[in-house]
């Protein structure tokens, strides 16, 4: 039986209460440090605004496998940080209640990772309100018995953990991969010793400036569209589609890239 059948079956005929994450966790903002309290000989990472630490602090305000919200800067990125950390002011941490194992909710909340960024508002810097991400709904299986309905969270963190590990085997084969491609193609494209034209390369194309729009004006039926922050985190070195679109009213106020563009 494959996994995913296992999964199904695990949860056949489950019942399943959403109720909303201030209810069955607590939700912590961090404390502020500065940059220059910051030092690399220190022994604590902190987490802040970012997707990696901003530095090392000499203190901890949080344990080890804490799951962490960014609030400011990459708004809605969900972590779970598996050491002692300090938890700058403009992240949440999540701590979960007595009816839920602490990777599962990881693993929700991480799943819903698009969908709590669209929760961010337009401001620069983006930032997500307490009040959207408090009432944020959860699922909880089994919820009149809270034994089994542990053993089914359990269950599913057991599946999920043995996927991240074989995703990590795949991962540490494809960056032995990307390496080597990147030292051939440095080398078939250094030109070293080669008669070659160098031409600027707005010689060479044409350059076309997108046209700005906010998630106000996400659809889900619609023209499909590149958010510059896509480009670095969820775009690969090429792709078919577009994973966003907005209204089909605003399609004589875009710019549109061709099959082949460089964007």
């Amino acid at each position: 039986m494959s996994e995913l059948a296992f999964i199904e079956k695990l949860l056949d005929g489950v019942e399943v209460e959403w109720l909303p994450l201030e209810s069955c966790a607590t939700l912590e903002r961090g404390r502020r440090v500065t940059k220059s309290e910051l030092s690399p000989e220190k022994k604590y990472p902190v987490f802040s605004g970012g997707v990696t630490p901003m530095g090392f602090y000499e203190n901890h305000n949080q344990k080890k496998n804490t799951i962490t919200i960014v609030k400011y800067g990459t708004a809605g990125f969900v972590n779970i940080i598996e050491t002692d950390f300090w938890a700058n002011d403009v992240c949440y941490c999540i701590k979960p209640g007595k009816s839920l194992n602490n990777k599962y909710l990881y693993y929700y909340l991480k799943k819903q990772q698009n969908e709590i960024q669209s929760l961010a508002t337009d401001a620069i810097p983006a930032h997500l309100p307490t009040e959207k991400i408090s009432a944020y709904p959860i699922p909880i299986p089994c919820p009149e018995n809270p034994k089994k309905s542990l053993e089914i969270q359990a269950e599913i963190v057991r599946i999920l953990d043995a996927f991240t590990d074989l995703t990590a085997d795949l991962t540490a084969d494809l960056t032995a991969r990307k390496k080597q491609y990147k030292h051939y193609r440095d080398q078939l494209l250094s030109f070293d010793g080669v008669d070659v034209e160098w031409k600027a390369l707005g010689e060479i194309g044409e350059f076309i400036r997108g046209k700005r729009f906010t998630k106000a004006d996400y659809v889900e039926d619609g023209i499909s569209v590149i958010h510059y922050g896509e480009i670095y985190t969820r775009y690969g070195t090429f792709t078919t589609q577009a994973f966003s679109r907005v209204r089909k009213d605003m399609a004589g106020s875009l710019r549109y890239a061709e099959p082949g563009d460089v964007v």
